[in-house]
């Protein structure tokens, strides 16, 4: 059966693993190195060693981490030991910047569960920790912000027992100019309809207004290769 051959695939594949697995840390010992989980797994068995966890703790009077929400366990568990070995936030030495909406890519195995618990652990802990939301944006006029902001709500909002609030951007920046123009696609199948459609666009802009260069424009894309 299908359930048979893949049970004998994963053992076949463990198998696999197991042996690569100790082939690379042979060579490791070999060549004295170290890999980058190796360093994250050989500071935390350090941190064991009572003398120099303190020394360590005393050491480090602040601790900041930016990009938090690119966290994986092993590294939290490492951070909340050089705050304290039971209550982390209770020195008030850590200072940690993160976007919750970034968290999806999973960078370096980072899990996302562990950034949401960090925030509720922040709301919980007022007398020891505040929570602060970074909402004031000085790169988008609010005329952009007061089509964007309903958009994203609904996108980013979850629910569940880490609900993620989304929490609207603030225009900080004091332009009065702009708007905003949608092109929606009726019979749009293609790539290359959307490319093509905001080439008319861009030739149609230029033609009837003779002030403005194809220099003026600039094309905003989610990925590279789609350029």
């Amino acid at each position: 059966t299908n359930t048979s051959l893949e049970h004998s695939l994963l053992l076949a594949l463990g198998t696999v693993f197991d042996h690569v697995n100790h082939t690379f840390t042979l060579l490791k010992r070999q060549l004295n190195a170290l890999d980058y989980h190796d360093l994250l797994a050989y500071t935390e068995n350090l941190l064991k060693n009572h003398y120099i966890l303190k020394e360590l703790q005393q050491q480090f009077q602040y601790i900041m981490v930016d990009e938090c929400q690119d966290t994986d366990p092993i590294q939290w568990s490492i951070i909340k030991q050089l705050a304290h070995e039971f209550e982390p936030l209770k020195p008030k030495k850590l200072f940690l910047v993160g976007d919750i909406k970034q968290s999806i890519y999973g960078f370096r195995g980072a899990d996302i569960n562990v950034f949401k618990q960090l925030m509720s652990d922040f709301n919980a802990e007022q007398d020891h920790a505040e929570l602060v939301h970074l909402n004031d944006n000085f790169r988008t006029t609010a005329t952009i912000l007061e089509a964007l902001n309903p958009l994203f709500q609904p996108l980013f909002e979850t629910e569940g027992p880490f609900h993620i609030h989304y929490t609207p951007l603030i225009a900080k920046r004091d332009t009065p100019t702009g708007h905003i123009l949608s092109l929606f696609l009726k019979d749009w199948t293609t790539k290359e309809d959307e490319y093509r459609a905001i080439a008319y666009w861009i030739h149609d802009f230029l033609a009837k207004h003779p002030t403005y260069k194809r220099t003026d424009i600039a094309l905003l894309v989610r990925q590279r290769k789609q350029c």
